[in-house]
């Protein structure tokens, strides 16, 4: 919960970096920038939904060991999902369903 009550200040941090990036970068990769922001924001408001209590049931039910187990298996199944997309327009145009149908694959 201690984490969690200062999610909105590393919301804006995070946000401080990518817009200091962003002139950076070609306009090609702006799109990336917003993308970012927006996973950033999702994974934080997944992790700390009710004060961070899936989290703690994460944790508590050995998530973070699961992953290291699973860590090559995971990291061929994203692979396999990010080449199955020749642009990041293409997997943008997708429905929610084909989206959702790509990831059970």
């Amino acid at each position: 919960k201690k984490y969690c009550d200062k999610s909105a200040q590393l919301k804006g941090c995070i946000s401080s970096v990518l817009q200091g990036v962003r002139p950076c970068v070609g306009n090609e990769y702006a799109n990336h920038i917003n993308d970012a922001q927006n996973s950033t924001n999702q994974l934080i408001d997944f992790v700390c939904y009710k004060d961070g209590d899936r989290i703690a049931l994460f944790i508590a039910e050995g998530g973070p060991e699961c992953f290291q187990q699973k860590t090559e298996n995971l990291k061929t199944c994203f692979l396999n999902l990010i080449q199955s997309f020749p642009t990041v327009e293409s997997a943008n145009n997708l429905s929610l369903v084909e989206k959702c149908a790509k990831v059970d694959e």
